[in-house]
């Protein structure tokens, strides 16, 4: 009987070890399969947003088109009426960013900005387009010297009639119908 009861063992010791292989294989696919995969890391983020003003005047520019260049990336947006704008961006290799301004009766402005991560503020001061004349700030006195009599043009060029001009006295007359 000791011979019958090793083989018994014997069988059951390989369905155990089947069994078991099998449950393991389970378990392991039941344990990988179910679990999410892992989010990805957020993108860090860089916002820049400032204002437009003239240089003079320190005045907001609204409707100022402002166009910002990272990297191979572009963004373009036009300043409220308050001359504010605001761009938030995924952050790239490089931390500076191009910035370009385009505002009617203002010169083109381009400048390049030094970013760090989180939010950056610059204010971009445009100077407006150059006057034909000099520029006289509003509080300064002009004096114009004027000359003391008006003096007439001279004529460069005279016409007389001829001398010996004669008015004809006779009418044409128009034949009626």
């Amino acid at each position: 009987m000791a011979d019958n009861e090793s083989k018994f063992w014997t069988f059951l010791k390989g369905v155990g070890g089947v069994a078991g292989a099998v449950i393991a294989g389970v378990l392991v696919y039941y344990f990988t399969q179910s679990k999410p995969a892992p989010a990805p890391a957020p993108t860090p983020q860089i916002g820049l947003n400032g204002f437009v003003a003239n240089v003079v005047s320190q005045r907001a520019i609204p409707d100022a088109l402002v166009t910002i260049y990272l990297g191979e990336r572009l963004a373009t947006q036009k300043t409220d009426s308050e001359g504010r704008y605001s761009f938030v961006m995924d952050a790239a290799s490089n931390d500076s960013v191009t910035v370009d301004v385009l505002a009617g009766g203002y010169q083109h402005y381009v400048d390049t900005l030094s970013l760090r991560p989180g939010d950056n503020f610059a204010e971009l001061e445009v100077p407006p387009e150059a006057a034909a004349g000099p520029v006289v700030p509003d509080n300064a006195h002009i004096h114009i010297k004027l000359p003391a009599a008006p003096v007439a043009p001279k004529a460069a060029l005279v016409l007389h009639p001829p001398m010996d001009y004669k008015v004809r006295a006779e009418s044409a007359r128009i034949p009626s119908k």
